[in-house]
């Protein structure tokens, strides 16, 4: 079974830190985050063709990018579930 790890700040009134706990993730919503995350960057993908057909004069990227390039850096835990689950 897949883990994730979750950052949570423990502590009050600014005096306390970030903790990690880790636990297991069920298959079936492994599967479904990884296809989310899939979901959000056909998105981005929309959403750059949306802004070139509408200002084509606004300069986009060239080249070959992969459904990854479109969502902001992973942690460790997504790229795990990302590789495990793609």
């Amino acid at each position: 079974m897949a883990t994730a790890t979750f950052r949570i700040w423990r502590g009050e009134r600014g005096e306390g830190q970030f903790r990690d706990y880790t636990t297991e993730v069920a298959d079936g919503i492994a599967r479904t985050v990884v296809k989310n995350l899939k979901v959000m960057a056909r998105m981005g993908v929309f959403f750059e063709e949306e802004v070139q057909r509408r200002y084509p004069d606004f300069s986009t990227r060239t080249g070959d990018w992969s459904w990854e390039d479109y969502l902001p850096p992973m942690n460790a835990s997504l790229r795990h579930l990302v590789s495990a689950y793609n």
